[in-house]
């Protein structure tokens, strides 16, 4: 049976005393990196990795959250569902993959601000947000971890502008489909680039195809972009 080749490998991030929903995350994580590590070349984009991760925990978690129309015009007075499990989401901050807080849902009424009375199902509060970079084969190793970095400021800015940002929890996947010897010199001190700590809220993980390394230091750039 194929196993994962690190000890590192522990995305075990608590954010729910009475759901299981993060133990399905963390589940589908391990079966994610797994697969990517059984043949990196299977997947030949970050929308391949995108995608797969996605069908994963839309079927592994399998939870909807229902919204009812209080707002004149078409949508007044029906009930709407639509899983929590979502690409590209919320629209004001676009991460690849996020699970909507069905816990948070606001009322429709509260939320409608414009004759567009269906913006609220684009911009739901999100409680677990994950964001994927791809190193594909001849690019630069440490161009694309700085990518992933980025996204760790992404997630925090998020965060700070949510009232309850100790409850949201964040992922930097960074995939590298190919290690050149250059590249595994690199990796011997991997850990001690950067020099800003990983908020514990976020995991920041670098998949390539002999190991899973759990990075907790990175180089922060939250003005930049």
């Amino acid at each position: 049976m194929f196993r994962i080749k690190t000890n590192e490998f522990k995305p075990k991030i608590n954010y729910m005393k009475k759901s299981s929903e993060i133990d399905v995350v963390n589940n589908m994580l391990e079966k994610f990196f797994e697969s990517f590590q059984n043949n990196p070349f299977n997947y030949l984009y970050e929308s391949d990795l995108q995608a797969y991760l996605y069908s994963l925990l839309d079927k592994g978690i399998d939870k909807t959250v229902k919204l009812k129309g209080e707002g004149k015009g078409l949508l007044d007075g029906h009930e709407f569902e639509t899983s929590i499990v979502k690409t590209e989401y919320p629209s004001k901050m676009r991460f690849d993959i996020a699970l909507i807080d069905d816990h948070e849902a606001p009322d429709f009424k509260s939320v409608v601000r414009s004759k567009y009375h269906n913006e609220i199902f684009w911009v739901l509060p999100v409680k677990t947000a994950i964001e994927i970079k791809y190193r594909q084969l001849g690019e630069r190793l440490l161009d694309k971890i700085n990518e992933a970095y980025a996204d760790i400021d992404k997630i925090i800015k998020y965060m700070d502008e949510t009232e309850k940002k100790e409850d949201i929890k964040g992922f930097s996947l960074y995939f590298v489909q190919y290690l050149t010897d250059a590249d595994r010199k690199h990796l011997e001190n991997i850990q001690d680039y950067g020099n800003d700590p990983v908020p514990e809220n976020i995991g920041l993980y670098m998949i390539t195809p002999d190991k899973v390394y759990n990075l907790r230091k990175y180089i922060s750039r939250p003005n930049t972009g």
